[in-house]
């Protein structure tokens, strides 16, 4: 799951990715957009939902 979140989110991206699994009830893999480096965001792009 690719997430925008605020820079000085911190410590609290792990509970954000830990209420998201508890929320969807399966294990999920949360990445921040600014950790992804161009060449991946290319391919991740292509399956890219908004919500």
């Amino acid at each position: 799951m690719l997430v925008e979140v605020d820079p000085s989110i911190g410590l609290d991206f792990v509970f954000l990715a830990d209420t998201i699994e508890q929320l969807l009830g399966l294990p999920v893999h949360v990445v921040s957009q600014r950790a992804v480096s161009p060449r991946n965001m290319i391919a991740i792009r292509q399956d890219l939902v908004r919500v």
